[in-house]
C-alpha cells in the first residue's frame, strides 16, 4: 500500500481483530505475535467495521486535526512522522495506535496513544470515560490516562472516540513469567498499593461514575450515579446483554468523606425487590426458568434478599465504607514494567469501564494468581481460581514472601475483608445485584452462594463478633 502522506505511515505490528481467546483488554495492549495483514477481514465480518486498510486514513485525518494536543512540538517540527499503528481490541472497542516520530530522528522520546472506538453504538461510552477521569483525578493509580474524547460522531472517525495515553509494559498474562522474583517483588507491592489507594479512596455514597450534561462551554465533571433499584437490566434482555441505566440527571458531585455507616442491606434489597416486581410483567419462560437447580427466579431474588439482610443483621455490614473497586481486576487488564524507575509504579491498572464506588469488600478479592500462579495454568482469573484456597498457606517461600509483600502493602483494610468467606460471598452477591446480563449459568451459581451462606451461618452462629 503506497504512504499514507509524505510525513505519516502505518504499521502492522499488531492487529485490532477480536476473538474469544483473546487475553488483551480494550485499552489495546498488545499481548500476542501476529503475521496478520492490514487487510485482514475479521473484525469488518464480525462487527461490520470498515477495513483497517482504508480506515486507517481516516485516523490518520483525527490524529492530525488532533497533533497540536497530543504532540505540542509538532508545531515545531514540521517534518515529523504519524503512526497509525494496528492493534488487538476487545469485545467493546476497536483500538488504534497513534504515535509521532521526531523529524530530527529522535525516535527514543516518542508519545504514544490508543485511539478507542466503540464497536456498538449502545455502548456506555460516557460511562467508561467518567471512570478514567475519576482516576485520573482522585488516586495516583497508573493508567492508560484520557487525553480527549468526542461523544459524537461529528468527527474524522464518524463514531464517538476517546483517545488514551498509552502505558508502557507487557500484559501480566504474558509477562509475568518473565520476571525474576526481584521484578515480582516489586510487582507485589505495587499491586498492594492499588488495592489500598482504592480502599483509600471513599465515597458518602455507592455509586456508579457519571458524566454531567456539558454546560455551555462543553466542559463536564464527574458526577456519581445512584446505584439503585432502576437495575432491572438482566431481565428486561433475557440471555443478552443490556446496559445498567446512567441518568446523569439523577447524579451528584462526588463528596470523598465517607458515611459513618452506609445502609448497604437496604441498597441490596431495593435492588433485588425491584427485580422482583419487574418479573412480574415478564413470560412465564422467564420467570419460571428451568434450570438444573429448580429454582425460579423469584425464589432466587428472595434468597439473595434474605442474605443481604443477615448479613446485616450478623454485623458483616457494620462499619463498612464505600470505596473505589475496579470489579475486573485480573491480569489481563494489568501492565508490568519491571524497567520502570524506582519512583514509579511498575503496574498500571487497565479497563476502568465498570468501576464503581462500593461497598469496601468489593476492591479486596485476593489476586491468588501472584502467590499461586504456575507455567501451567493459562487463565489465572479470579473466575477460574476461585477464592476458597486465597489465604492458604503458599507452597513455596518465594510465594509466602510475594504474598507478605502484597498483604502488608495492601493494608488492614484488605486484610479485613479479603478472606473471611462472608466477604468473599458478599462481593458475590453484589455481584449479582449490579449484573447488567442474566444467563442460565448464574443460576447454578446463585444456588451454591446461597447454600453455602446458609451453612456458614449454621456452623458459626448468625453473629459476626
Amino acid at each position: 500500500m503506497p504512504p499514507l502522506s509524505s510525513n505519516s505511515h502505518s504499521s502492522d505490528s499488531n492487529w485490532d481483530d477480536w476473538s474469544t481467546t483473546s487475553t488483551s483488554s480494550d485499552s489495546g495492549t498488545d499481548t500476542s505475535e501476529s503475521t496478520c495483514s492490514c487487510s485482514s477481514s475479521t473484525s469488518t465480518v464480525n462487527f461490520g467495521y470498515e477495513a483497517f486498510e482504508t480506515f486507517q486514513l481516516r485516523a490518520l485525518e483525527l490524529a492530525e486535526r488532533n497533533s497540536a494536543l497530543l504532540w505540542p512540538e509538532s508545531a515545531y517540527d514540521v517534518d515529523g512522522e504519524i503512526a497509525v499503528e494496528r492493534m488487538r481490541g476487545g469485545g467493546f472497542n476497536r483500538v488504534i495506535g497513534l504515535s509521532r516520530h521526531s523529524g530530527q530522528g529522535d525516535y527514543d522520546d516518542v508519545q504514544h496513544y490508543i485511539l478507542r472506538i466503540p464497536r456498538y453504538p449502545d455502548s456506555d461510552f460516557e460511562s467508561d470515560m467518567a471512570s478514567l477521569l475519576f482516576v485520573q483525578n482522585y488516586t495516583r493509580i497508573e493508567t492508560a490516562g484520557l487525553v480527549a474524547f468526542d461523544r459524537s460522531g461529528d468527527n474524522a472517525v464518524g463514531s464517538p472516540f476517546m483517545i488514551q495515553s498509552r502505558a508502557p509494559g507487557t500484559n501480566l498474562v504474558l509477562g509475568f513469567h518473565d520476571l525474576d522474583h526481584a521484578a515480582r517483588c516489586r510487582l507485589a507491592r505495587d499491586l498492594g498499593y492499588v488495592f489500598r489507594q482504592m480502599l483509600e479512596t471513599k465515597s458518602s455514597v455507592p455509586g456508579q461514575l457519571v458524566l454531567s450534561p456539558p454546560d455551555e462551554y462543553g466542559h463536564q465533571e464527574v458526577m456519581v450515579g445512584p446505584l439503585d433499584a432502576g437495575n432491572t437490566a438482566p431481565f428486561c434482555c433475557y440471555n443478552g446483554s443490556h446496559g445498567r441505566p446512567r441518568d446523569p440527571l439523577a447524579a451528584s458531585p462526588y463528596d470523598p468523606c465517607p458515611a459513618a455507616n452506609p445502609p448497604f442491606a437496604i441498597w441490596l434489597t431495593a435492588i433485588f425487590r425491584a427485580q422482583k416486581t419487574y418479573l412480574e410483567i415478564l413470560p412465564d419462560d422467564v420467570r419460571n426458568r428451568d434450570d438444573t437447580t429448580g429454582v425460579s427466579l423469584d425464589e432466587e431474588l428472595d434468597g439473595f434478599i434474605e442474605m443481604a439482610e443477615g448479613l446485616s443483621a450478623d454485623g458483616w455490614l457494620d462499619n463498612v465504607s464505600c470505596s473505589l473497586a475496579h470489579l475486573d481486576l485480573e491480569c489481563r487488564n494489568m501492565l508490568v514494567d519491571p524497567g520502570a524507575a524506582e519512583n514509579l509504579s511498575s503496574l498500571a491498572v487497565l479497563d476502568w469501564d465498570g468501576a464503581i464506588l462500593g461497598p469496601a469488600f468489593m476492591s479486596c478479592a485476593p489476586p491468588m494468581w501472584l502467590w499461586t500462579r504456575t507455567a501451567d495454568r493459562v487463565c489465572p482469573c479470579a473466575q477460574c481460581l476461585g477464592e476458597l484456597t486465597a489465604n492458604d498457606d503458599p507452597a513455596t517461600p518465594e510465594a509466602r514472601e510475594l504474598k507478605q509483600l502484597f498483604e502488608d502493602a495492601a493494608g488492614p483494610d484488605y486484610l479485613r475483608f479479603a478472606y473471611q468467606p462472608q466477604y468473599r460471598l458478599a462481593r458475590k452477591l453484589v455481584r449479582f445485584a449490579l449484573r447488567t446480563q442474566y444467563t442460565d449459568k448464574d443460576g447454578d451459581e446463585a444456588s451454591e452462594m446461597l447454600d453455602e451462606w446458609h451453612d456458614l451461618r449454621m456452623q458459626n452462629g448468625a453473629v459476626h463478633q
